[in-house]
């Protein structure tokens, strides 16, 4: 397995937010982990990319505990991408992707040539080449969304984690987005997102791990694990699922 969780327990301070989450998964999935707010996905997050220590329990990539990989060794295996993204400065969009690709490079120095080359690949891979010149300031919502997937994919990282990456977008960039992260799991990446639309799990995962105060509390293929007895018991709403269609009944 490329990414196994074990056990892991994590708190802040006193208050424990993760209660021993257990889950493995491998190249060329896309895992979607859903779960009210509060239950402690991006916190799993923050440990899995090494910004947070748990206080029991261990992360392996590929075998090996992430306490024994560098900052930059890590940043190789998994690419992170946040919910949103606010760009201080109005580099090119060409500028921004390249960013990525700092792991590689020695303090201090600047992207070569090779560097640039990747990103237009990258841009163009996406659909996006058009945009290379363009502020980041500049572009829409779901372009500035697919800007960061650039960004992350020129890391060569083959494990991608996503902290709700389509809250902020209109319905159709959520889908564009949600079929662009298909491709690339079906293209060999480990993509991971949190989400709040079982929905979209319905339609482009191929596992759901669901979390409930701290604690995996389902895992499986999305036309199993999501029931009306689990949205229930994440979200205090009643549905019933037909044809693939979450119904549910509101009062």
């Amino acid at each position: 397995m490329s990414l196994s969780i074990e056990n892991l327990y994590f708190s802040y301070n006193s208050a424990p937010v993760l209660k021993g989450v257990s889950f493995s998964a491998d190249y060329g999935e896309l895992i979607y982990i859903l779960g009210p707010n509060g239950v402690g996905k991006s916190t799993l997050f923050r440990c899995i990319l090494g910004q947070l220590k748990s206080s029991r329990g261990n992360i392996l990539i590929s075998g090996k505990s992430i306490s024994d990989y560098s900052i930059a060794e890590l940043a190789k295996e998994v690419a992170y991408i946040p919910q949103s993204y606010k760009p201080t400065f109005n580099y090119s969009v060409l500028q921004t992707v390249t960013m990525g690709r700092t792991v590689y490079m020695p303090l201090f120095a600047s992207p070569s040539d090779s560097d640039y080359e990747k990103s237009r690949e990258v841009l163009e891979k996406l659909g996006i080449s058009d945009l290379a010149e363009r502020g980041v300031t500049e572009i829409s919502g779901g372009e500035r969304q697919l800007v960061l997937i650039a960004r992350a994919l020129v890391q060569d990282a083959k494990i991608l984690i996503m902290d709700e990456p389509t809250s902020n977008l209109d319905y159709g960039n959520q889908l564009r987005i949600q079929n662009k992260m298909r491709h690339l799991s079906e293209e060999g990446m480990l993509v991971i997102q949190s989400s709040h639309n079982p929905q979209n799990a319905l339609q482009f995962a191929d596992r759901v791990i669901a979390m409930y105060d701290g604690m995996n509390v389902a895992s499986g293929k999305p036309g199993e694990v999501i029931n009306p007895n689990l949205m229930e018991q994440l979200y205090s709403l009643k549905v019933e699922v037909r044809d693939g269609q979450l119904i549910p009944f509101l009062t």
